[in-house]
């Protein structure tokens, strides 16, 4: 995620990039949901561990709910790729 954030501020960064306002504007809006979607599903809600442990299946329920946000953030980082190659079209 780290190499993704430094990438698009080295996109954002570049004057003599062929695209116009909006659609690098465009670019940097979907990549930086992308990322903010993908770092929301890296955890769990606050709260949430404390009524798992209370919950008489509540650590097989908490191995199975990480298991899905990881997945889930796995598919966000995906996706924050695929949009990051998508606007990197728009440089070459």
């Amino acid at each position: 995620m780290k190499r993704l954030c430094v990438l698009l501020l080295v996109l954002a960064a570049q004057p003599a990039v062929a695209m116009d306002y909006s659609t690098r504007q465009e670019c940097l809006n979907s990549l930086s949901d992308a990322i903010r979607q993908a770092d929301s599903y890296e955890r769990l809600p606050k709260g949430f561990e404390r009524r798992l442990k209370d919950a008489p299946d509540g650590a097989e329920l908490k191995a199975s709910i990480v298991q899905s946000h990881e997945q889930i953030a796995q598919a966000m980082r995906q996706i924050a790729d695929d949009t990051f190659k998508l606007c990197a079209l728009y440089v070459e």
